[in-house]
């Protein structure tokens, strides 16, 4: 068992097995998390989770230690999964939004915070490139001048497309607020 991230960097750049499991059981079950909050189905999830792991274990001699080993880890499989988004034609070219953002929604209009599940069932309903721009902003804590540059789109389309999930979800919790206090 390695006790540090270097030597299981360096173990795993070596191909020890074990070094390769421990990294697998460490890392796997968030990178997995991370797939599928960019992919539509599970299946998708899969196949973008071993490709991800393969490209760990390829590259992981290009680790150079200026972040965590988790972070590298899953900065990959968010990359690889925006690929697959691309190859697949499910990330619309967002350069060509309306570069006006919708008004800005005031933090206060999120009274409670749902359960993860369902959370992660609104985020589902919402657009591709919502889910993406969601996605990088909410969870990879990257900001609105990262996720431009890393999609290749203005500042202000990545404001808009944030906006806009941001009152779809906030639209959808409503809803489940309503029909719960029907359902009473």
């Amino acid at each position: 068992m390695c006790k540090t991230e270097a030597e299981l960097v360096n173990k795993c750049i070596k191909q020890d097995r074990l070094a390769q499991r421990q990294l697998y059981e460490q890392y796997g079950p968030r990178l997995m998390h991370v797939c599928l909050r960019y992919m539509q189905h599970v299946e998708e999830a899969e196949e973008v989770f071993h490709d991800s792991l393969m490209k760990v274990f390829t590259k992981m001699d290009s680790f150079k230690f200026n972040s965590s080993l988790g972070t590298w880890i899953y900065r990959i499989g968010m990359f690889t999964a925006l690929d697959k988004l691309r190859a697949n034609k499910k990330l619309m070219h967002i350069s060509y939004m309306a570069e006006v953002p919708d008004e800005e929604l005031d933090d206060s209009d999120w009274e409670t915070v749902p359960q993860e599940e369902m959370v992660m069932q609104w985020i589902s309903k919402l657009s591709p490139n919502k889910q993406v721009v969601l996605n990088m902003h909410v969870f990879e804590n990257l900001k609105h001048e990262e996720i431009a540059q890393i999609l290749g789109v203005s500042h202000s389309a990545v404001r808009s497309l944030y906006s806009r999930a941001k009152k779809e979800l906030i639209d959808l919790y409503k809803q489940e607020v309503k029909k719960h206090e029907c359902a009473k």
